[in-house]
């Protein structure tokens, strides 16, 4: 015969206005952001919060200075700063009653291009192995640049200006001899 067994069982009553679930954030520019969500329930109505990467969750009603209301899935944000890093939130609105706010998504927008700085950077080495330098620059890497050694090579890159970035050198190996003559201007 079979045997079936059934294990770990949770039963949760699901909650008449269920939270937005998988959200996509696509299409980031530097003063709009597409946003997607499933939807869990007959709602047809949202409320999305997009405010600035640090400050406290929204609790009941948020500060109206971040509200977007929405009855459209997906939706674009727009009326973004360039270069800053958001939390957005999402609840859905139903008939008498509000879900609770989604856990936070981080979006950092791209640069404007109005505020673009060109940088050169030259990788030189004696050594032929793989390697990379990644460029990050508010919290995401901006570009990687991949380097195989020996022969000089140049890269452009684009980054924010007056914003901060950091530089971070990934390789192979553990010999002391490789690591010494790369160069990087």
């Amino acid at each position: 015969g079979q045997v079936f067994f059934l294990d770990n069982v949770n039963i949760e009553d699901v909650p008449e206005c269920a939270q937005p679930t998988n959200i996509t954030i696509n299409n980031i520019t530097d003063t709009e952001v597409d946003l997607g969500w499933e939807v869990n329930g007959t709602e047809t109505e949202w409320e999305i919060s997009v405010q600035p990467s640090g400050t406290p969750a929204p609790v009941g009603n948020t500060d109206p200075a971040y509200l977007y209301n929405t009855s459209t899935n997906p939706y674009t944000i727009t009326g973004l700063e360039p270069s800053t890093m958001y939390d957005i939130y999402i609840r859905a609105i139903c008939d008498g009653s509000n879900a609770e706010w989604t856990t936070p998504e981080v979006v950092t927008t791209k640069c404007s291009f109005d505020n673009l700085c060109q940088y050169t950077f030259i990788l030189t080495s004696d050594w032929s192995i793989s390697a990379s330098l990644e460029i990050t620059q508010n919290n995401q890497v901006t570009q990687s640049l991949p380097f195989n050694g020996e022969d000089a090579e140049e890269f452009t890159v684009f980054l924010c200006s007056g914003v901060e970035f950091s530089v971070f050198f990934d390789t192979l190996g553990s010999a002391q001899s490789q690591y010494e003559n790369y160069q990087f201007e």
